[in-house]
């Protein structure tokens, strides 16, 4: 959508629409997983840096960051192709995002949520 002070103003709606598909799953903690649709969004955008600056602190404030946090440890792998396509189709993302590309995502968190040092 365009930058302000070179932060991105697009990362709220994008990062919506990654929640939103979370929400149709009944077990999800509802209110909660806009918080780890962020670290998703960061992990598309390439900015994995910043997802490994973040995941500390989200562990310390009690913020979910991986889908267990969700109550979705058991979500099937249609499922999570299903959740991807549905959010790739919102047309929401600053560029063309695949849902293979969400998908990536979301594995990658998981992958780096494994490693978060417990306090």
């Amino acid at each position: 959508m365009g930058e302000n002070n070179n932060i991105p103003v697009f990362r709220g709606s994008s990062a919506n629409t990654i929640h939103n598909e979370l929400t149709f799953f009944q077990d999800t903690k509802v209110l909660k997983s806009g918080y780890t649709s962020i670290l998703v969004e960061l992990l598309i955008e390439g900015k994995e840096s910043e997802v490994e600056e973040l995941l500390p602190l989200y562990r310390k404030i009690h913020l979910p960051y991986s889908l267990p946090d969700l109550y979705l440890s058991n979500i099937s792998e249609q499922e999570l192709e299903n959740l991807a396509e549905q959010a790739a189709t919102k047309n929401v993302f600053p560029k063309e995002v695949t849902p293979e590309k969400i998908i990536e995502a979301i594995l990658l968190l998981e992958s780096k949520s494994l490693h978060v040092v417990k306090d």
